[in-house]
């Protein structure tokens, strides 16, 4: 009885340990298929000839199958939201990133501001910085850059000059492409005033105006009448 109750529970170990080894292959077999098909995914949205239909259903398979584990996957499916116009989901992007356990960082941010931008989400733009630094996350000068811009494109140069003026007491030193959207703001509201101090402040702050900077000083100017 003893012996025949040893190769029993024997029986049993064995058939208990051959059905785990059967079930690690199997979860191992399916983690391969879908890492082939994340980067086949990942391959088409580098695609320039997909079109934005074909982009889009590649972008929804990822998200919905939730094959996204890296800063740069998710980078460039913000990059490719943007190129379809689709914002919202952008956005909704850094909440996807946070829910996989992803800090997002100033890359992640900067490239959902960048959609913003594309789509004159100026609003937005300017709370996504609110929020980067309450969740620890310094912006940088590409971060109000492109907010100023999204603020310039919309027409709303009051709330470009406020963020200049916050990145300055932030620390923050503004470069060439920052005092150009700022200009660029102010011209888009015909405030050839606020677009000339702009102008004379740039030597004081080791920044020599370019082609850029002048047409905008200028296109300012014929907005605000003053030929």
């Amino acid at each position: 009885g003893g012996a025949a109750r040893n190769r029993r529970r024997e029986d049993r170990d064995t058939r208990s340990s051959n059905n785990f080894r059967v079930k690690d292959y199997k979860e191992s077999w399916r983690w391969r298929e879908e890492q082939e098909d994340k980067y086949k995914l990942i391959s088409d949205l580098r695609n320039p000839s997909l079109k934005p239909n074909e982009l889009a259903r590649s972008v929804a398979v990822l998200q919905q199958r939730r094959l996204l584990s890296k800063h740069s996957e998710y980078t460039l499916v913000i990059k490719v939201l943007g190129k379809l116009g689709l914002w919202r989901e952008a956005l909704g992007l850094l909440v996807d990133m946070e829910r996989n356990g992803l800090r997002p960082n100033v890359i992640s941010y900067n490239a959902v501001l960048k959609v913003l931008e594309r789509s004159r989400q100026w609003k937005p733009a300017i709370a996504l910085i609110d929020e980067m630094w309450e969740d620890g996350c310094t912006p940088d000068v590409i971060t109000y850059s492109t907010a100023i811009s999204a603020c310039a494109k919309a027409d709303h140069w009051a709330e470009a000059l406020h963020l200049l003026a916050d990145m300055e007491r932030a620390g923050i030193k503004p470069d060439l492409i920052v005092y150009n959207a700022a200009i660029s703001a102010c011209a888009q509201g015909g405030q050839w005033e606020r677009a000339l101090q702009l102008l004379q402040y740039m030597p004081s702050q080791g920044l020599i105006p370019d082609v850029i900077t002048y047409n905008a000083v200028i296109n300012a100017c014929a907005r605000g009448g003053q030929w």
